[in-house]
């Protein structure tokens, strides 16, 4: 193992960190939402004003594109599977901001929150599977990393 190979799975296993932490910021997004919605009555224009102003929500990027243009509740006119490039979302957490947002201000509060807690479900099933999998290679790349340098120690000594 170079160390470039090196330096490429330590550049992989950050960009999987930041995928399963990107999805738990989208969980706590769409609980925010969906609080300030049920128990503060605030219309989507203060919550994403909030939402702006916090720094829990540093890796969802799409929320910068939000705040650029002028914001409406109109969330359409945004393509989420662009969003794809950025290698932190699956095709499927995609889709899953395509669903949430395309429904997001179209009903009452009631289908709004119905529709917070439906995608928080689908969020929190992502975030845990890619935990899962963010476990599983950093202990792959552990164990050969180790490996690498046991035999670098055998091969110098």
């Amino acid at each position: 193992m170079t160390a470039s190979a090196v330096l490429a799975d330590i550049s992989y296993i950050r960009q999987i960190k930041n995928r399963t932490e990107a999805l738990r910021q989208i969980y706590l997004m769409i609980d925010f939402i969906e609080i300030s919605i049920k128990y503060q009555s605030l219309d989507l224009k203060d919550i994403f004003r909030h939402i702006y102003s916090s720094d829990k929500f540093y890796l969802l990027m799409f929320l910068q594109d939000f705040k650029k243009s002028e914001f409406s509740t109109d969330f359409s006119k945004y393509n989420f599977r662009s969003i794809k490039k950025s290698n932190i979302f699956s095709p499927y957490s995609c889709e899953l901001l395509d669903g949430f947002f395309s429904m997001l201000g179209k009903s009452d509060v009631d289908g709004q929150i119905l529709n917070c807690e439906t995608y928080k479900k689908f969020f929190k099933a992502e975030q845990e599977s890619a935990k899962s999998a963010e476990e599983r290679k950093i202990k792959t790349f552990s164990a050969l990393l180790f490996g690498t340098v046991f035999l670098l120690l055998i091969i110098i000594l």
